[in-house]
């Protein structure tokens, strides 16, 4: 049985799924006399509803095919709920890279207004005058230190070399 064509017989009976066989002998009893076609004449649905009402019946009443229709139940029940997260989980995935790629696109444009404004605004880097204050006091001090040359194969840092000063230091 699918799940779209499953028909759930507790329901037809209004009966819990615990019942047991003589409480599903009475909801029988009960509905068939309610539902009969000879008593039920004006409805177009009673003969429908009567068959499904004795299916209903000649199913739970039995242990053995009770057993296998409570199994496909429990599939029915497992199914009916997962399939409306599959479509909620899908549509929630579709709305997601939509918002995602309109995030992309913002950051996009901001970056290049910025970029713009970057390279608009951006102070231009001022070189010092030949022969100024500043210079004549840092050439002396710079030509004075020992070079040290960076290690080829990782990242220079000033204390694989203790004999180099960096700048700002004072011994």
């Amino acid at each position: 049985m699918y799940y779209r064509d499953f028909s759930n017989h507790y329901e037809t009976l209004g009966v819990a799924r615990d019942s047991t066989v003589v409480q599903i002998k009475k909801a029988y009893k009960r509905l068939s006399i309610k539902l009969h076609p000879d008593k039920n004449s004006d409805s177009e649905t009673a003969t429908e509803d009567f068959q499904k009402l004795n299916e209903a019946h000649s199913i739970l009443s039995n242990l053995e095919t009770r057993t296998e229709y409570n199994e496909l139940y429990d599939l029915h029940i497992q199914e009916s709920l997962r399939v409306p997260k599959a479509k909620d989980c899908k549509r929630k995935r579709e709305e997601d890279s939509e918002l995602e790629m309109q995030e992309r696109l913002r950051r996009t444009r901001a970056n290049m207004n910025n970029k713009k404004a970057r390279d608009e605004w951006q102070e231009p880097e001022v070189e010092p005058e030949v022969g100024s204050e500043t210079d004549s006091e840092t050439e002396p001090e710079i030509t004075s230190r020992p070079r040290c040359n960076p290690r080829k194969n990782g990242l220079w840092a000033p204390y694989f070399y203790p004999d180099c000063r960096v700048v700002g230091d004072s011994y």
